[in-house]
């Protein structure tokens, strides 16, 4: 009994040090630059919301201590809880990461700008799928938010390739947000609301949002300091959390009013809901709230379908302006990935877009 014990204990060793070595490995980057790597592993030791995140996520660090009681139960490594679902496919966050964003790299905690060298691993995809669909979860249970996870891995890769470390005078890390942004978000009248909905929550879903929340709540954090939307531990998450929100603001404010006569219009239309994400996400892009709302007044008078198909064209002012450049360009950049990708996901992508990247329907 004890030989089959032992001998237990170094398959599962040996399959853990498998595993730990695939997912340490530079998807992108350099080997020799390890900020990401060393960032994440301090975050794991110090942060209550990248400990939170990965005990709910099953992305804890597993050892043969963990098999203690394999000679009694024969579930090595099985966690007590089934964990939560992330939404994203490893091999599309893979792809995203492969594609260089159009701006510089910060290196934390100095916020010096540097070179594209930063090495992105599994393990770091891994953990922005949790805080992405974590943080999702808790939008979707405080807020109306009509966005779906396949429109938010087309955002993130147009924005950053889901590089945290990515910024321009105009934007900063993942979801690549502004002073202005931030801002908006703290106005009374405007996002304060939502941050206070999220602080004040009592769903599980919201347990490690609302640790940012009540944190800004008090002190509104500043652009000035970019790591403190960068560093793994709070500040990528927080630039998570912040896209999130914004979008929140401007459904809540700007989008869904002038959607109020069509939602109600084509309430039973199944693609309508694609319609309201379409419309919000176009105010995340050049133009803002402006653009987005303008394309909504063009385009009201077609039903969802002709709309959705409206909304992957240029729609052009008079003056020559594009009303939905930002749509047009997240259609451009999912056409790109296609690239990185190997089949079986590559011909499902071709298929169905950003939705064969989904690990399950929300």
């Amino acid at each position: 009994m004890k030989l089959k014990f032992y001998f237990q204990i170094a398959v599962v060793t040996a399959l853990l040090s498998q595993q730990t070595f695939a997912d340490q490995q530079c998807i992108s980057g350099t080997e020799s630059s390890k900020g990401l790597i060393e960032n994440l592993s301090a975050a794991e030791k110090n942060s209550p919301i990248t400990s939170l995140i990965s005990r709910r996520y099953g992305l804890e660090k597993k050892t043969e201590a963990d098999c203690i009681d394999c000679e009694k139960s024969n579930k090595a490594l099985l966690p007590k809880l089934e964990p939560n679902k992330t939404y994203f496919k490893e091999e599309c966050l893979e792809a995203a990461g492969q594609i260089k964003a159009a701006s510089n790299e910060v290196i934390c905690p100095s916020g010096k700008n540097g070179q594209f060298r930063q090495c992105y691993t599994r393990s770091f995809f891994n953990y922005q799928n949790a805080v992405i669909s974590d943080f999702y979860k808790c939008l979707r249970r405080t807020q109306n938010l009509p966005i779906t996870p396949e429109a938010l891995f087309e955002m993130y890769s147009l924005e950053s390739g889901f590089k945290p470390y990515y910024s321009n005078s105009g934007g900063t890390g993942m979801g690549q947000l502004t002073s202005i942004f931030i801002k908006d978000l703290h106005q009374k009248h405007r996002g304060r609301p939502i941050i206070e909905s999220i602080a004040n929550s009592t769903h599980d879903d919201c347990e490690a949002a609302k640790i940012i929340a009540q944190k800004d709540l008090s002190k509104e954090p500043s652009l000035s300091n970019k790591c403190s939307f960068i560093q793994a531990g709070e500040g990528m998450e927080r630039n998570v959390l912040y896209s999130l929100m914004g979008l929140a603001n401007s459904w809540n404010k700007d989008i869904e009013p002038l959607l109020t006569s069509y939602n109600k219009k084509y309430e039973r239309d199944p693609q309508l809901l694609k319609v309201q994400y379409k419309a919000l996400i176009n105010s995340y892009g050049p133009g803002g709230r402006a653009a987005a709302r303008a394309s909504i007044r063009r385009l009201s008078k077609l039903k969802p379908s002709d709309y959705i198909k409206a909304m992957d064209r240029p729609l052009m002012t008079e003056e020559g302006g594009n009303l939905n450049v930002y749509t047009n360009n997240l259609a451009k950049k999912q056409k790109q990935l296609v690239q990185f990708m190997k089949d079986p996901i590559k011909s499902e992508f071709q298929k169905d877009g950003a939705r064969a990247c989904l690990e399950y329907m929300f």
